[in-house]
């Protein structure tokens, strides 16, 4: 009896403490994805791109009220003073995350960096030094929030522009599944989606092999 009750107060810890996650092959009628606009005007565009992850993922889609970026955020550089940290954005939004939220999907207009070290030979000497590499999207392998901007996705052709979105938002919401990047040219979660060219040409779903691994 004593061994039943301690594998049941084990069994209530471990499940109190698994993050719950939507679900490619599951209806996530219970969940909810959480759209937070982050210095974002174009509220309009927030619409279809719900209806587009409700459609995708049997879940519920919520937008939330905008919210400003945090001025510490900021890229500290004069020539990048409109460039703000990914994954600080993503910590950010990672306190969103609740019983009823599971996935929360941050969208601004301003560029988003993760550092990058460049090196270079001059003269025969190696000098090392980082700089801002502008993306269009973060997302963290098992994480449970991503950040999107289209600062450089923008088009006057709005479907173009949602379909770019929603492609950019797929991948990296697939890593916070749990998928890294594939090989396929074809899939959304291929690296080379990094690309506004391959972007606008890749397919706008994940590949067989990457919806097997969802399963």
């Amino acid at each position: 009896m004593k061994l039943f009750i301690r594998i049941l107060i084990l069994y209530l810890f471990i499940s109190c403490h698994t993050v719950s996650r939507i679900s490619t092959t599951k209806n996530n009628h219970n969940k909810i994805i959480l759209l937070q606009p982050i210095d974002y005007d174009s509220g309009q565009n927030l619409l279809p791109l719900s209806k587009e992850l409700k459609d995708f993922f049997h879940a519920n889609v919520s937008i939330a009220k905008p919210i400003t970026i945090p001025k510490n955020y900021r890229y500290q550089n004069d020539l990048y003073d409109e460039t703000y940290s990914a994954d600080s954005l993503i910590q950010l939004l990672s306190k969103l995350i609740n019983g009823s939220v599971v996935e929360v999907i941050g969208i601004t207009q301003k560029n988003i960096y993760v550092p990058k070290d460049y090196e270079f030979h001059n003269n025969n000497k190696e000098r090392k030094f980082s700089y801002a590499n502008n993306i269009f999207g973060l997302g963290f392998i098992s994480g449970n929030a991503c950040i999107i901007s289209d600062a450089r996705l923008v088009s006057s052709d709005t479907a173009l522009y949602l379909n770019r979105m929603r492609k950019v938002i797929l991948h990296e919401v697939g890593h916070n599944l749990g998928l890294p990047h594939c090989s396929n040219d074809s899939c959304i979660m291929s690296e080379s989606n990094g690309n506004i060219v391959s972007l606008n040409q890749t397919g706008g779903d994940y590949c067989e092999n990457c919806k097997r691994r969802l399963h």
